[in-house]
């Protein structure tokens, strides 16, 4: 088990070294909204459709994280 582990592991870093990403950063312009939306998720418990994202919550990438968290307490608020 250990061998084809241990060629899989070389094979994959050889792989990573020859195939390079470019060095590029993608800037994600459309989460800003404006007037600033700061909502941070919605739920309709009745239909059962949910909305979160960046956009609904200041437009930073944490807070996309904040938003999801907050629509999965909400939801789970509904069923409990």
């Amino acid at each position: 088990m250990l061998v084809p582990l241990t060629s899989f592991v070389q094979d994959n870093y050889i792989l990573s070294r020859l195939v390079r990403a470019p060095n590029t950063a993608h800037r994600w312009r459309y989460a800003n909204t404006e007037p600033e939306l700061a909502l941070g998720c919605e739920w309709n418990a009745e239909s059962g459709l949910g909305l979160c994202g960046d956009w609904l919550n200041g437009g930073r990438v944490e807070n996309a994280w904040h938003s999801g968290r907050r629509l999965a307490h909400r939801v789970a608020r509904s069923f409990g």
